[in-house]
């Protein structure tokens, strides 16, 4: 079964318990959406949306890191964190 993430519930958990302004975690939002329903659970496709969004909000109060630990929590993914994984460019 595949399951389908959405932009606007991974904005709303951005802004809501991260602090991150609507603007910044809007592009982020549709970035992460897109490459985790396409089950791309990678640290780079990640944290380098979260890394700008929470560069540009100045409300945001964790590092890129931390924020993206909390948010694959909340939405039961496991983002892989292995150099040797990640995708070749």
């Amino acid at each position: 079964m595949s399951r389908t993430f959405k932009s606007t519930d991974i904005a709303a958990y951005l802004e809501w318990a991260e602090g991150i302004s609507s603007r910044p975690v809007e592009k982020a939002a549709r970035e992460i959406a897109r490459t985790w329903s396409d089950h791309e659970f990678w640290w780079s496709a990640t944290l380098a949306p979260l890394e700008k969004a929470a560069l540009d909000s100045p409300a945001a109060h964790r590092p890129a890191a931390e924020i993206l630990d909390r948010l694959q929590r909340h939405f039961h993914v496991f983002i892989h964190n292995v150099p040797e994984w990640e995708p070749q460019q």
